[in-house]
C-alpha cells in the first residue's frame, strides 16, 4: 500500500518540475554566449504550454534595443518535433530578446532573452543597459540593471540619457521636464565632465542629448558637429541627430541650421543604406511631407539602394516594396517597376507575412494595408492607361477600406474611379463618382466635375449653382450638431448662437508638441478669440500658459 506521505512528496516533486517543463517550450544555448559564437534557439510545439503548433512555419523575432533599435526575423527549421535556428552573434550585439510566432498566431507566453558575455564571464558593454530598456523599469536610476552597467562600465555615459529620460517620462509626460528634472541632468553632467574623455562617443551622446532636453540648441550644434566628424558611423550619432530633427519638426522650425542638419542626415543614410535609420527614413519619404528640405531633392538612386538592400535582406517583407513604389509614383518615375513592386507586395499582405515585420509599437489592419496597396496599384495601372485593370483594383481598394476595423471609407477611390470612367467615355457614371468624392470633402474632385460640366454645356456659367443644387439634392439643409462648451475664462459657448459665423474647433492634447506649435498659427491666421478646454482642472494652468504664450 502506498503511504499518503509518499503521495504528497510525489505531488510536490511534480509541481516543482512543472516550471521546468514550461521553460522547455523555448530555449537558447549556450547559456552565456560570447560575441562570435553560434547561438541555437529552440521552440518546441510539443512542450506543455506551447501555443504554436507544428503545422505552420515558426519564426523567431529578435528585438535589439541599443545602440540601434531594430528587429531581426529568423525562419526556424524543423528538427525532430522542435523548431530550431542557429545564428552567429555579430560583433555589435550586446543583448537580444526573442519572441515566437507563425504568420497567423503568436505565443505571448514564450520568450527568451540573453545578454552577450566577455571571455571572463561578465556581460559586454551595454548589455545591462539594453536589458533595462527592454524591460522599461521606470525610473531607470532605481533599477539594479542601471547600477550594474555603470559599476562594470563607469565610463558608459550613454546610460545617463535613459536615466534622465525615465526620470520625467512618467511624472511629466504631458508637461515636459520640471526644474527638478533639469537640475538632475545638470548635476549628472557636472560629474561626467570631470572624468569623461572628451572624444568618447558615449560622452558626446550624453552631452548632445542633455542639450536637447535643456533646449540649448547652440551647444547641441557644436556637439553634433563633433560627433559627425569623429563618430559618423555610430548609431548614437544618428540617434542624437534624429531626435533633434524630430523635436524641430514638432516645433515647426525652419532655420537654415536645421535644414543643413537634415541634409547631413540625408548624406549619412546614403552612406549607410543598410542601417535602421535609413529604413525608417525610407518610410517617411514614402508617407510624409514633414521635411525641412524638399524631399524631391533626395536622390532616387539613394532611395532605390535602401529599398533594394532591404528587399534582399527580407524577401517576404512587403513594406520596402510599397515604400519604393509610392516614391516612384510620386516622382512619376519607373511606373512599370513600381507596378511590379506593388503586385509583389499584395499577396504578402494577403498571406499576413507583413505581421512578421511590423513595428511592435504600431498597429496595422490587414484590410487597410490591402486597401492602400490596391489603390496604389489602381493609380499605376491608370497612369499606364491599363483602364480595365485600374477599375478592378480601385473597386478592390474601396471594398477593403469599407471592411476595415476602422470602418474607413476612402473617398479618393471615388475620384480615381471617376477619372477611369471619364477616360473610358462614361461621363454619367464619372459624374456620380466625382460627386460622391466631392460631397465627402475631397475638393480635388471639383476639377473633374468642371471638365464634365463644360463638356456638356460648352461653358462654366452656372457651375457654382449646379454644385449647390447637387449638394442640397444629396444632403438638404443639414445643420451642424449641437455643441456646448466652456472657455478657459468660464464663458459658456453655444454653437447655436454663432449662426452665420465661421467657427473653427481644434481638438488637441497637451502631450502633443506639434499640436502646441500650431496654436500660434491658428491664433494669427484665424484670429481666434474663444478657446475651449477639456480634461481635468489640474491642466487648466498649463493650458492657459500654452495658449497665452502662443499668442505672441
Amino acid at each position: 500500500m502506498i503511504k499518503p506521505t509518499f503521495i504528497l512528496l510525489l505531488s510536490l516533486w511534480a509541481l516543482a518540475l512543472a516550471p521546468v517543463a514550461m521553460a522547455q517550450v523555448v530555449s537558447l544555448a549556450p547559456l552565456k554566449p560570447q560575441v562570435g559564437e553560434m547561438l541555437t534557439i529552440t521552440y518546441n510545439p510539443k512542450a506543455s504550454g506551447a501555443k504554436l503548433t507544428a503545422d505552420e512555419d515558426v519564426y523567431a523575432i529578435g528585438q535589439i534595443y541599443f545602440p540601434e533599435r531594430k528587429s531581426i526575423v529568423f525562419k526556424m527549421g524543423k528538427v525532430g518535433d522542435a523548431y530550431q535556428r542557429e545564428f552567429k552573434a555579430p560583433a555589435d550585439l550586446n543583448y537580444i530578446h526573442f519572441f515566437f510566432r507563425t504568420v497567423n498566431a503568436i505565443d505571448r507566453e514564450a520568450d527568451v532573452e540573453t545578454m552577450l558575455y566577455r571571455a571572463d564571464g561578465e556581460p559586454v558593454r551595454n548589455a545591462y543597459l539594453s536589458k533595462l530598456i527592454s524591460r522599461r523599469e521606470y525610473p531607470f536610476s532605481e533599477s539594479g540593471l542601471f547600477r550594474q552597467e555603470l559599476d562594470l562600465y563607469p565610463d558608459n555615459y550613454a546610460a545617463y540619457v535613459y536615466k534622465w529620460d525615465s526620470a520625467y517620462s512618467k511624472q511629466n509626460i504631458y508637461f515636459g521636464p520640471s526644474i527638478e528634472d533639469l537640475l538632475l541632468v545638470n548635476e549628472d553632467l557636472e560629474l561626467i565632465e570631470k572624468e569623461a574623455e572628451p572624444h568618447s562617443t558615449e560622452y558626446q551622446y550624453a552631452k548632445a542629448m542633455s542639450s536637447v532636453e535643456m533646449k540649448n540648441s547652440d551647444e547641441f550644434m557644436a556637439v553634433i558637429k563633433q560627433m559627425l566628424t569623429e563618430h559618423e558611423a555610430s548609431p548614437l550619432t544618428w540617434t542624437a541627430l534624429e531626435l533633434f530633427l524630430d523635436r524641430a519638426r514638432s516645433k515647426r522650425e525652419t532655420s537654415e541650421e536645421v535644414k543643413a542638419l537634415e541634409r547631413i542626415q540625408w548624406e549619412l543614410i546614403q552612406h549607410y543604406p543598410y542601417s535602421q535609420i535609413a529604413r525608417d527614413r525610407l518610410r517617411a519619404f514614402a508617407w510624409s511631407d514633414d521635411f525641412f528640405n524638399p524631399k524631391s531633392e533626395f536622390p532616387s538612386a539613394g532611395l532605390e539602394q535602401i529599398a533594394d538592400q532591404w528587399i534582399e535582406d527580407e524577401p517576404d517583407n512587403p513594406f520596402p516594396r510599397i515604400y519604393l513604389a509610392r516614391l516612384y509614383y510620386d516622382r512619376e518615375q519607373k511606373s512599370e517597376r513600381a507596378l511590379e513592386l506593388v503586385e509583389q507586395a499584395l499577396p504578402l499582405y494577403e498571406d499576413g507575412r507583413y505581421q512578421l515585420y511590423m513595428n511592435s509599437e504600431k498597429f496595422y489592419a490587414t484590410e487597410n494595408l490591402l486597401a492602400d496597396g490596391f489603390l496604389l496599384s489602381a493609380r499605376l495601372h491608370f497612369r499606364l492607361q491599363k483602364l480595365p485593370e485600374a477599375f478592378v483594383r480601385v473597386k478592390a481598394a474601396r471594398m477593403h477600406y469599407q471592411e476595415s476595423p476602422f470602418k474607413q471609407i476612402e473617398f479618393k477611390t471615388y475620384a480615381l474611379e471617376a477619372r477611369i470612367l471619364q477616360a473610358q467615355g462614361n461621363l454619367m457614371a464619372a459624374e456620380t463618382a466625382y460627386l460622391t468624392a466631392w460631397i465627402n470633402g475631397y475638393d480635388e474632385a471639383e476639377a473633374g466635375l468642371k471638365e464634365i460640366y463644360q463638356k456638356r454645356k460648352g461653358t462654366l456659367d452656372g457651375f457654382a449653382a449646379y454644385l449647390r443644387g447637387k449638394r442640397d439634392e444629396l444632403f438638404g439643409a443639414e445643420s451642424a450638431p449641437a455643441f456646448n462648451v466652456t472657455t478657459l475664462g468660464g464663458q459658456k459657448l453655444d454653437l447655436e448662437k454663432l449662426k452665420g459665423k465661421v467657427v473653427v474647433l481644434n481638438f488637441w492634447s497637451t502631450g502633443c508638441d506639434s499640436c502646441e506649435a500650431e496654436i500660434a498659427g491658428l491664433n494669427r491666421d484665424g484670429k481666434l478669440t474663444q478657446r475651449i478646454t477639456y480634461g481635468g482642472v489640474n491642466r487648466l494652468k498649463r493650458l492657459r500658459a500654452l495658449i497665452n504664450y502662443a499668442l505672441y
